[in-house]
């Protein structure tokens, strides 16, 4: 026997569905998150999407498949819930759960196809049929998308179409198929669910008194948009769509799951999303489908919005894309950037997703054609208010850790959990070991909650560079921001934008094959280059820090520095001093705007 024959892929770290002798081959390092070594006979397989440029056609190659089995799989659907709708419909109900879908089957196809390639013969293990799960919706989909289990049952059929032999191995702690779409409840009864019901009372009473010329707002900023329609005399409805859980009744309807195939084409990829597809359609779309619609409508029958704005229900709330596909034709969607990334990112898919499906998109600042303006951010305003604050001569400086899934659950500017974070680690130990001399001065912010998704972040850099002082544990990242001198980053996201606008000294360092930004904002970034906020490098930021964080502030106002800090804000995270006047202005036109059908 060859080597090649002696060879079986690892696809995940559920170490019961490994081989017990033989070579292994890992399909990534995702599968080795709770090892300190690779065992013996094993090997890891490269990153198959490694850099911006793949990444990029990659995603690009997505768009145009997720617009294609839209076009499809619209009869499909229609036949089987009995319904005539249109592709856009469909493209509005589950078009983003699609486009995520199509990721991880691409990034789980390309790296099986390597594997392959790389050992002729190998075999691969299978996940029993009585063990695979359907998920209740998007959301439950996105978090299964994060864990060993579903990996392995999404890996196990790809390895059934391709066709690899393999053993049946079943998993020690399996997931369990939901009987319920299990949807966010309103809250407790409490003093602050009391609060909140009063004030559902009010927001059903401005439905009721508003509901043919209204602004619906569901959005990530809660609390304010509630502040927002309330001071305006309820002239704005918020609705979050609360349901009740929804039961799965007559379970899942493997039969037609197994037996219904989306022809797609005769590309090989395309047939084994056709295949897949079915399989993994969640609950909410398929079984639990007729149960939404009527939980969703009738108690909006006579509610007729001319607008909805939400900031992140796209990416979160089937029960909002259901009620946005049904008025469709009568009410526009308009989106808000939530977060970083948003027009600096050369490759993010969100962006793509949540303008996809607006008819118009609001910005913290930038502009790309007519169907994207500016609209100030209610996340930004309590630190902006940070900045009329003296910067605390004694303290620390602030390093705020990111952290990924292991499996990758979207194509975007960091490309893929395992080759980012990764790269992330090794290079936040090289910056720590350029500013050791810090000492415990240096603070090390965890992911919020703690979160490490299994890397073991912490302890990986503490073995490289010693413990580490780690901030408070439940202090919220503004208090942290307030009572430092110096905040850094090796990541883009939102929290750099939060401390810049806070008036806060910043520091980013980025890694150039993977942090790709725009050409229209490079010329920005190369500003915050030149006056040593922004580094190519781990050790040229460390350099940075140690020449500044003596006296942060006497860097921080000068005349160069408050420039390039200030055009950059009025792009990428442009406040006004008050969101809910700018929110006025620029909503009110659409209030009172007929809805229509985007072109």
């Amino acid at each position: 026997m060859s080597i090649s024959d002696s060879w079986e892929l690892v696809p995940t770290a559920c170490q019961e569905t490994w081989p017990a002798a033989g070579s292994k081959l890992f399909l990534g390092g995702w599968c080795l998150h709770q090892l300190e070594a690779l065992p013996p006979d094993s090997e890891v397989l490269p990153l198959q999407m490694a850099d911006s440029e793949t990444a990029g056609a990659a995603l690009r190659q997505l768009s145009e498949l997720r617009e294609k089995t839209l076009t499809v799989l619209t009869p499909i659907l229609n036949s089987r819930l009995k319904v005539e709708q249109d592709s856009e419909y469909w493209a509005i109900l589950l078009g983003e759960w699609l486009y995520i879908f199509l990721q991880h089957v691409y990034a789980h196809y390309r790296t099986v196809q390597a594997a392959l390639k790389s050992r002729p013969g190998a075999q691969a293990p299978r996940l029993p049929f009585d063990q695979w799960v359907v998920s209740s919706d998007h959301e439950d989909y996105f978090w299964n998308g994060q864990h060993d289990p579903y990996s392995a049952q999404l890996f196990t059929q790809i390895f059934e179409h391709l066709e690899v032999p393999g053993p049946k191995r079943p998993l020690l702690s399996p997931l369990e198929q939901s009987e319920w779409v299990k949807f966010e409840r309103p809250p407790a009864l409490s003093f602050r669910g009391l609060v909140d019901r009063v004030d559902g009372v009010l927001r059903g009473l401005g439905k009721l008194l508003h509901r043919k010329r209204l602004l619906l707002t569901v959005t990530a900023y809660a609390r304010e948009s509630r502040q927002f329609a309330l001071c305006q005399g309820l002239r704005y409805a918020c609705d979050d769509f609360h349901l009740q859980p929804l039961p799965l009744t007559g379970g899942v309807d493997w039969a037609w799951r197994k037996e219904t195939r989306i022809p797609l084409g005769e590309d090989p990829f395309e047939k084994l999303v056709g295949e897949l597809l079915p399989l993994n359609i969640p609950l909410v779309y398929l079984e639990v489908f007729p149960q939404l619609r009527e939980a969703v409508m009738k108690p909006r029958k006579y509610v007729h919005y001319t607008a909805a704005l939400t900031s992140h229900a796209v990416h979160t709330s089937p029960s909002f894309c259901l009620f946005a596909a049904e008025r469709k034709d009568e009410m526009q969607r308009m989106v808000h950037q939530h977060g970083g990334n948003y027009g600096v990112s050369e490759t993010f898919g969100p962006e793509i997703s949540e303008r996809r499906f607006a008819n118009h998109y609001f910005t913290w600042g930038w502009s790309d054609g007519p169907e994207t303006s500016p609209l100030a951010s209610p996340v930004l305003e309590r630190f902006r208010r940070l900045s009329s604050r003296p910067i605390p001569d004694g303290g620390p400086v602030l390093f705020t850790m990111t952290a990924m899934p292991r499996y990758l659950y979207r194509i975007q500017q960091q490309i893929s959990s395992s080759s980012y974070i990764s790269v992330y680690l090794d290079e936040m130990i090289r910056f720590l070991r350029g500013v050791k001399t810090l000492g415990t001065q240096v603070i090390i912010r965890v992911y919020p909650h703690g979160h490490q998704y299994g890397w073991n972040g912490v302890a990986r850099v503490e073995t490289a560079v010693g413990p580490l002082s780690l901030d408070e544990p439940g202090r919220s990242f503004h208090d942290s921001v307030a009572v430092s001198r110096l905040c850094v980053y090796g990541h883009l996201a939102t929290t750099y934008l939060q401390s810049l606008v806070a008036g806060r000294p910043t520091i980013v360092y980025l890694t150039p094959a993977l942090d790709a930004v725009r050409p229209s904002v490079r010329p920005q970034f190369d500003a915050l280059a030149s006056v040593g906020i922004l580094h190519d490098s781990p050790e040229s930021a460390a350099a940075k820090v140690l020449e500044v964080e003596a006296d942060p502030q006497s860097w921080w106002r000068q005349g160069e520095v408050q420039e390039a800090v200030g055009t950059f804000l009025s792009d990428q995270a442009r406040t006004h001093g008050g969101w809910t006047e700018d929110w006025t202005r620029v909503l009110e036109p659409f209030r009172l705007r007929t809805g229509h059908r985007r072109t």
